[in-house]
C-alpha cells in the first residue's frame, strides 16, 4: 500500500510540474488574452521614440511584435553598436 501511495503522490507532482510548463489563453472579461510562451522568440530592437534628442531606445520584444514595429521605423535588430543618437 506504501508503494502504491508513493507512486501516486510522485505521479502527481509529475503531472503538476509538466502542466505548469505550459501557457494557455486566459479569459478575462470576455476577451481571450495570450499568455506568453517558451517558443516565442525574443528580438533586441531600437524603438523609434519621436523625440529628437533620443530618437532610439533599445527594448527587447516578442517577435509576434516586429511587423508593428517595423510599421512606425524601428530598427531591427538592434545593431550590434547601440541605438543611433540622432535621426
Amino acid at each position: 500500500m506504501k508503494q502504491f501511495m508513493w507512486k501516486v503522490m510522485v505521479t502527481g507532482i509529475l503531472v503538476v510540474t509538466v502542466l505548469s510548463s505550459f501557457s494557455f489563453p486566459v479569459q478575462a472579461a470576455g476577451k481571450k488574452k495570450k499568455v506568453s510562451s517558451p517558443t516565442q522568440h525574443k528580438v533586441t530592437i531600437c524603438h523609434r521614440t519621436g523625440s529628437k534628442e533620443n530618437p532610439y531606445r533599445r527594448i527587447t520584444i516578442s517577435s509576434n511584435a516586429l511587423d508593428s514595429h517595423r510599421r512606425h521605423g524601428d530598427i531591427i535588430p538592434a545593431p550590434p553598436g547601440g541605438c543611433p543618437t540622432r535621426l
